[in-house]
């Protein structure tokens, strides 16, 4: 684990336009999705005892934000949607049929803000840690291996339908005691606790 005091950079910010200000006080609507796009790299065997698929871990982890952003009181009311329909949104310059069904997702859309997750990724990290004794001593190392989700966010106004964020979060948790389950919790909590506090403040290391 990092020692008390430092600090590490867990946004990594793709594009932002102008026009994104979603901390000017104007609070504003949002609905939360999650696009299918799932890399397991790592705890699969923690990732499968849970899910029996990857669309189930999206909707849990899309909910996850929901619920953490309407407590951050960012947006005067925020909610998702888990259609698989907004999987076409790359599509605007595909087939004719796609258009129109991400064209009438857009429509019959309520909220100011459409807040995209995606490319979701399960990994791992292992961190050693060396000991000096003191003199006479010979030294010891450790090792801890940290669970690392990643998941990539897009903040689209629904007006004119451009996006006018992108960012990843990060987050990690680490493996106590063999506890792999646990790990995979914080971590997944981590991740969405950045990405919610950048949007909110800006604040890109923790």
């Amino acid at each position: 684990m990092l020692l008390s005091g430092c600090s590490k950079t867990y946004i990594s910010v793709i594009s932002k336009s102008p026009e994104c200000n979603l901390s000017s006080g104007d609070l504003k609507t949002a609905t939360v999705v999650g696009v299918d796009g799932l890399s397991l790299n790592e705890f699969t065997k923690t990732f499968n005892k849970k899910y029996r698929q990857n669309r189930d871990f999206i909707d849990e982890y899309i909910n996850l934000v929901t619920n953490k952003l309407q407590m951050g009181k960012l947006f005067a009311q925020v909610k998702f949607d888990n259609s698989r329909q907004w999987g076409l949104m790359k599509s605007f310059a595909g087939m004719k049929e796609d258009f129109k069904i991400v064209d009438s997702l857009f429509t019959n859309c309520s909220s100011d803000y459409i807040i995209n997750v995606s490319n979701f990724e399960i990994s791992n990290r292992i961190q050693s840690f060396t000991s000096y004794g003191g003199p006479n001593m010979s030294m010891s190392s450790s090792s801890t291996e940290f669970c690392v989700i990643n998941a990539q966010f897009q903040v689209i106004d629904q007006k004119t339908r451009k996006s006018i964020l992108e960012f990843k979060s990060t987050g990690e948790g680490s493996v106590i005691l063999f506890a792999f389950e646990a790990a995979f919790k914080n971590a997944v909590a981590n991740s969405i606790d950045h990405a919610v506090a950048y949007l909110k403040t800006g604040k890109i290391t923790f």
